[in-house]
């Protein structure tokens, strides 16, 4: 989980230190998962997917890398969650 939570600041502070001009503050919460446990973080071609696993269900979320915004919300054997 640690390793998981670190991947995923690293890729933001990476971020902010390569960006060019502002790019608006950066919300945490909206990375951090609610009463979930980071699985994987991966940063390929501009998005960042993060895995989480809230209560046994494993939720997977796709961040542009330029906003820091959610581009999209699976929810893998659940009901789709909308994204915000």
């Amino acid at each position: 989980m640690i390793a998981g939570v670190g991947t995923v600041l690293a890729v933001i502070a990476y971020r902010l230190m390569g960006a060019q001009g502002p790019s608006g503050p950066v919300k945490l919460g909206a990375i951090d998962p609610q009463g979930g446990k980071v699985v994987s973080a991966l940063a390929a071609d501009g998005q960042l997917t993060v895995t989480y696993d809230q209560s046994g269900v494993p939720v997977i979320v796709i961040y542009d890398l330029k906003s820091l915004k959610e581009v999209h919300r699976i929810t893998v054997g659940g009901p789709q969650v909308p994204r915000p």
